[in-house]
């Protein structure tokens, strides 16, 4: 049986890999009644090879393109908040060129599919590294087959855990929510077509909203043969079941060799809009 403690230290390790893209966007003329606003993402950093890139839920770059689709002469300023691990140097965000950034999105909600990966160039991983965020890399997620896992748990920002309507400032603090895996989909997820991860949030305190952290990692723990925990990164978050408090997340080592191809195309002069 978990502690506190436990839970506390596991969060402690899981919000090295977290980064949250964010943005404040406001008027451009006196006719947009929309007003100031501001958002956080919920997302970390993964590495193949030497590179470094930023992955979310393909619905949550598609839900900031449609929001400056909806409003472009609104004025956008994205940064990367980095300041969760445990050797954070600075709590200023990263400003970051959300508009021109190479990044990829697939959504669709039949099959399951829901990522979205962006380019990160030296200057932002050289930022990232020195604030102390980690990377997951491959062999965080790969040679998963046969390992029991003890223990799974889902860490990113809540939308009701962040500070939105505070005229001079914002912020968000990251959540570590408990998973109690299923074995097989709930009736109105049964339509999926590729391997998802299927979990129950148990003893849910009262009032608990998830929404905001689509795109957040899921982690299942290990025994290390040494008496400590080791833990793989398992699947994306993408969406859930407010009702009976079950979500589902994009499997990650089925997604493994997608992520790839998606990552290897960022190298190129493009830019998914």
């Amino acid at each position: 049986m978990l502690t506190e403690r436990d839970h506390g230290e596991f969060l402690t390790h899981l919000c090295r890999h977290l980064v949250s893209l964010a943005c404040v966007h406001e008027p451009a003329t006196p006719n947009d009644k929309l007003g100031p606003n501001k958002f956080f993402t919920s997302g970390f950093v993964m590495e193949i090879g030497p590179r470094w890139f930023y992955v979310t839920a393909g619905h949550v770059f598609q839900d900031i393109n449609a929001l400056i689709g909806t409003h472009p002469n609104r004025r956008y300023r994205f940064m990367l908040a980095d300041c969760f691990g445990p050797e954070v140097v600075s709590d200023v965000p990263i400003p970051f060129d959300y508009k021109h950034a190479i990044k990829h999105h697939l959504y669709d909600t039949q099959s399951g599919y829901d990522f979205g990966t962006m380019a990160l160039d030296e200057n932002v991983k050289r930022l990232l590294s020195a604030n102390g965020v980690i990377p997951l890399n491959e062999n965080n997620w790969l040679h998963q087959d046969g390992v029991e896992f003890f223990h799974y748990s889902m860490v990113g920002f809540p939308s009701q855990a962040m500070i939105l309507d505070h005229p001079t400032h914002a912020g968000v603090k990251p959540f570590y929510v408990s998973l109690e895996r299923l074995q097989n989909p709930p009736a109105p997820m049964s339509h999926h077509t590729v391997p998802m991860f299927y979990a129950r949030i148990p003893n849910p305190p009262a009032g608990l909203d998830i929404r905001g952290m689509s795109g957040c990692p899921i982690f299942g723990f290990t025994h290390d043969g040494q008496g400590g925990a080791s833990y793989y990164f398992l699947a994306i978050q993408s969406s859930w079941l407010p009702e009976s408090k079950i979500i589902c997340a994009c499997q990650m080592p089925f997604l493994g060799g997608i992520v790839k191809t998606a990552l290897d195309g960022l190298t190129e002069e493009r830019v998914d809009s």
